[in-house]
């Protein structure tokens, strides 16, 4: 039960009488553990669940799980709390927009399509996972995620973590595998790119029997079109702020110029 710690004393007693723990029904007074915002760290490889939670005072707060540190809660909105990782600068939403978009295009027109934004950062695969509290999404770690069944309930999933704890989310069962699916192929992307960047610069590199280069110009040619895709979004998201339409097209071009320096000096 060492996850489990940081839950007040009846809600444990009632887990391990044998109660399944229904993350969905958590409220803030179910967590003993709080953290000041200014104080707030996470472990964010070992991170399971955020939910946020709206206070009697209409302020939303996060109630937040980890497999290192148990429960804790904080006077933070949970999108506040996942853009404390998103913010970093090394992935951004956009990043996330665009991976979701490819993954989208690489289902070969399958439906349904994921529509729902997740932030995947290494071990990190944050979905969306259960109802909206106060307008805002709570997240499940996919990657903690061993097993999902479905219950006797439309919208509601078991869930076996990696840490041998069952817990019941309220989001339907074909949901939450569609969610995790695309969060692990970006997961599998992102390690491929990792790969390029750390191999590119290897002695023998070029050697097609040695390193497969035909492979890595074609993921070159991969993270070069991920990363176009994320400046046009970013272009066409700021041209929208003030209500100027450009094509698509357009953008891209025009993003294209700029990252090639074209016409400008350094």
């Amino acid at each position: 039960m060492g996850p489990l710690k940081g839950l007040s004393q009846e809600l444990l007693h009632s887990v391990r009488q044998g109660e399944i723990l229904h993350l969905g029904r958590l409220k803030l007074a179910d967590v003993v553990v709080k953290v000041a915002s200014d104080q707030l760290e996470i472990d964010w490889e070992h991170l399971i669940y955020l939910k946020n939670v709206r206070g009697a005072n209409r302020q939303s707060h996060t109630i937040i799980w980890t497999s290192t540190a148990g429960f804790f809660k904080v006077d933070l909105g949970a999108q506040q709390v996942v853009n404390l990782r998103a913010n970093t600068g090394v992935l951004c939403w956009l990043d996330m927009q665009v991976y979701v978009d490819q993954y989208n295009q690489a289902q070969q027109g399958r439906v349904p399509i994921e529509s729902s934004l997740m932030y995947v950062l290494g071990n990190l695969r944050l979905v969306q996972a259960g109802n909206k509290d106060d307008k805002q999404q709570n997240w499940l770690n996919g990657a903690m995620v061993e097993t999902l069944n479905a219950t006797t309930r439309k919208k509601e999933s078991l869930v076996l973590l990696d840490e041998n704890v069952e817990v019941l989310i309220n989001e339907a069962p074909e949901k939450l595998r569609r969610r995790i699916k695309c969060a692990n192929w970006i997961h599998s992307e992102q390690q491929k790119h990792l790969k390029l960047v750390n191999h590119q610069h290897d002695k023998d590199y070029d050697n097609r029997d040695l390193y497969g280069y035909a492979h890595h110009q074609a993921q070159r040619a991969h993270l070069h079109e991920q990363h176009v895709s994320r400046d046009t979004l970013l272009v066409q998201q700021a041209l929208a702020v003030y209500e100027v339409v450009a094509p698509a097209e357009v953008v891209r071009k025009l993003v294209q110029r700029l990252r090639n320096n074209t016409g400008n000096r350094l």
